[in-house]
């Protein structure tokens, strides 16, 4: 760590500071796209245990509508 942070320090004094960070966003987003294109990350397997504890995060369905009424009389709720 201390050695990204001497590099950031030496690319704001070398570029000030909107060169560094338009530098900085551009290794991060090359790093990004690599990350997205590499096979071994694309395929890799998931940690043990992380699908058995992950919560479900389906909502829940929505309620049916009360204003349509059944299309047979007999299963009218009553009123």
């Amino acid at each position: 760590m201390p050695i990204a942070s001497l590099g950031a320090g030496v690319l704001l004094t070398a570029v000030g500071p909107v060169g560094a960070i338009a530098a900085l966003s551009a290794i991060m987003l090359t790093t990004a796209i690599a990350a997205t294109i590499s096979p071994a990350i694309r395929r890799s397997n998931p940690f043990p245990g992380t699908l058995d504890a992950a919560p479900d995060h389906t909502p829940p369905a929505p309620p049916a509508p009360r204003d349509r009424l059944p299309l047979d009389p007999a299963t009218r709720p009553p009123g």
